[in-house]
């Protein structure tokens, strides 16, 4: 539609060839009602923006707040229960998370993980006391990387039931095609 218009406007316009040039004319057109009619789209675009504008402050500032109260009134037991239910969720995660590392960093089986974990929960003090005194002494042999490599072995197929050889060699062999 613009380019109907634009070219009804060339052609009202006169031609004018370029002296030397047998190839390039200049043609004249008429600036003002371009002019115009851009003025014209860009007014109704900006009457559009702020009717745009005007509805979403209303939608911030009175519908939201009254769906809030609405939501709030119709379903806030069921709300806070939800919340409720969300919250014990967010625990047994945390439980499960902290569990999973003290048995990576202990190598142990999961239930005597979980009761250490639930016992650090209980006495807070007594666990930090007893970390900060065998850090301090020197009675836990230090295992070599070779020996902690061993373990952990061990330990994966024990308790995630897989074999580590294989496992690395699924995660390592794809890595190292080009």
């Amino acid at each position: 539609m613009i380019r109907a218009r634009l070219a009804e406007r060339v052609s009202r316009g006169r031609a004018v060839t370029v002296p030397g040039r047998d190839r390039l004319e200049i043609v004249w057109i008429e600036q003002v009602p371009l002019r115009a009619s851009a003025a014209g789209e860009c007014t109704d675009m900006m009457a559009r923006l702020e009717q745009a504008r005007l509805c979403w402050h209303q939608f911030e500032r009175q519908d939201k707040p009254a769906f809030v109260r609405w939501r709030a009134r119709e379903f806030g037991a069921l709300l806070s229960t939800a919340r409720d239910v969300e919250d014990k969720i967010r625990d047994a995660q945390n439980l499960i998370h902290e569990v999973e590392m003290e048995m990576r960093r202990k190598i142990q089986d999961p239930h005597s993980a979980y009761r250490r974990v639930l016992f650090r929960r209980e006495n807070p003090g007594v666990a930090e006391d007893r970390e900060t005194s065998s850090n301090g002494s020197q009675s836990t042999p230090h295992l070599s990387e070779f020996e902690q490599e061993a373990l952990f072995e061990e330990w994966v197929q024990k308790f995630l039931g897989t074999n580590p050889a294989r496992w690395m060699t699924t995660l390592i062999r794809p890595a190292l095609k080009f």
